[in-house]
């Protein structure tokens, strides 16, 4: 037995030497910053052998890497349902430059543009908006508008009409193509979720239970929700509910566009434009 242990004992000693002499050769510079990297000793169940090490800078990148592949992987699993397209031609283009002016709409342009430049704060706090006020005065340009600055970003962001939505998943009621839980888990997973025209949809049991269902998922995920509404506060409130509006005024600033309508304006300007040609001609 005290043969065997000595054998044992001139194997491991033959092994650090082993080690000790090709470890110089594992040496290596870290191609991110330079850095002369030591290689490290790994612990094998019949022996002790020494792998390239790596420097913190690179397993910093490894992690950005490995947490890059993960949302693009979310991404691509979300677009499959929701697209940019989803804006439609008319929205698809809205942008913050491209806005137009108008009395009334400055506190909420604001609070939009500061939303974005302060994304990554709102992202982890999980703080979303409601901007109500008149139908056509902009709530929802501004709402697009904030859609594609953080698509530009990379991130994956929901524009979606309620009641459009709402009709959506109804139908996969009866379709084969997609499934209520497919939707539900795109709208649950995205950084971003914006409800367009909020409290438009006729109102249901189900309805109130599928709304509710959306937000409080994303209110358990601390995730962000921007809605958008013509009704006044209290009126959006009986629309959606009380245990869902309870959860977005906790995390939603609400500011009022009390801008008049931008389709009403355009509307008046061409009817006085044919005026003007018909009492002309």
């Amino acid at each position: 037995m005290g043969e065997l242990i000595h054998i044992g004992s001139v194997m491991r000693e033959q092994t650090k030497k082993t080690v000790s002499l090709t470890s110089s050769s594992l040496d290596r510079t870290c191609p991110i910053c330079g850095k002369q990297v030591q290689p490290v000793e790994v612990e094998l169940p019949w022996k002790t052998m020494m792998v390239p090490g790596r420097c913190e800078c690179e397993k910093e990148e490894a992690r950005k890497q490995e947490e890059l592949e993960e949302r693009r992987q979310k991404r691509i699993r979300i677009e499959r349902l929701f697209n940019i397209s989803m804006l439609g031609p008319r929205f698809a283009e809205c942008t913050f430059d491209n806005w137009k002016y108008r009395p009334g709409s400055e506190k909420v342009y604001e609070a939009c543009v500061d939303y974005v430049k302060n994304w990554h704060t709102r992202r982890k706090t999980g703080e979303g908006l409601i901007m109500y006020g008149n139908p056509g005065n902009g709530k929802s340009h501004l709402g697009a508008a904030i859609t594609n600055s953080l698509l530009a970003r990379e991130n994956t962001v929901i524009f979606a009409n309620v009641p459009n939505l709402l009709l959506r998943i109804q139908a996969t009621f009866d379709s084969k193509k997609e499934t209520q839980s497919e939707i539900m888990n795109a709208l649950q997973l995205a950084d971003l979720l914006i409800l367009d025209d909020a409290g438009a949809e006729k109102w249901s049991s189900w309805v109130e239970t599928t709304l509710y269902s959306i937000i409080n998922s994303r209110y358990i995920a601390r995730l962000p929700v921007i809605i958008t509404s013509n009704l006044g506060i209290s009126e959006l409130k009986d629309a959606v509910g009380y245990r869902t509006f309870d959860r977005l005024i906790e995390t939603c600033p609400i500011i009022e566009n009390t801008a008049s309508s931008y389709r009403v304006e355009i509307a008046s300007q061409r009817a006085k434009k044919i005026k003007k040609t018909t009492k002309g001609a």
